[in-house]
C-alpha cells in the first residue's frame, strides 16, 4: 500500500469510528427525554438501560478511535480535535452515569452533550470541510 493510499485508509477509520461513535451518543441523548427520577416506573428503568447501552456502545467506539490516534500518532500528526471530541464524550457519558447513580437532573448531561456536539461538528469539519450540518441535525430530536 503506498503512502496516500494508507493515510487515505486511516482517515476513513477514523471517519467511521467517529461517526458511528456519535450515532450511539445521539441515541443516547435523544433516550435521555422522558426520564423522570420523581416517578419509579418500569418506563424509566427501560430508558436508562436504553440509554447505557448506547453509550456503553459509543464509548468503546470513542475508546478504539484513541487508541488508533494513539497509535498511529507518528503517521497522522496533530489529531488534537479528535482527541478533544473524544474527550468531550467521556465528560458527557461521565456526566449521564452519574446523574443516573444519584437520581439527580439530567440539565447538565444535556449540556455536556452540546459542547461534545460542537467538538464533533468540528471533528466532521477536518474530514470533509465542505460537510452539510443538515445530516446530525436531523438525528437530534428534542
Amino acid at each position: 500500500m503506498n503512502f496516500m493510499d494508507e493515510l487515505l485508509n486511516q482517515r476513513l477509520i477514523i471517519e467511521n469510528l467517529l461517526k458511528k461513535g456519535f450515532r450511539y451518543a445521539v441515541k443516547s441523548r435523544n433516550l435521555l427525554t422522558g426520564i423522570d427520577f420523581s416517578k419509579d416506573t418500569n418506563f424509566n428503568i427501560y430508558k436508562m438501560i436504553s440509554v447505557s447501552t448506547s453509550l456503553s456502545e459509543s464509548f468503546g467506539l470513542f475508546s478504539e478511535l484513541q487508541m488508533f490516534l494513539e497509535e498511529n500518532y507518528d503517521k497522522l500528526g496533530n489529531t488534537d480535535i479528535f482527541t478533544d471530541t473524544v474527550n468531550k464524550f467521556i465528560r458527557y457519558n461521565d456526566e449521564v452515569i452519574n446523574s443516573f447513580a444519584k437520581n439527580h437532573s439530567l440539565q447538565y448531561s444535556h449540556e455536556y452533550f452540546d459542547n461534545f456536539l460542537e467538538y464533533y461538528k468540528l471533528a466532521i469539519s477536518v474530514l470533509h470541510p465542505e460537510y452539510n450540518y443538515e445530516e446530525i441535525d436531523n438525528m437530534l430530536i428534542d
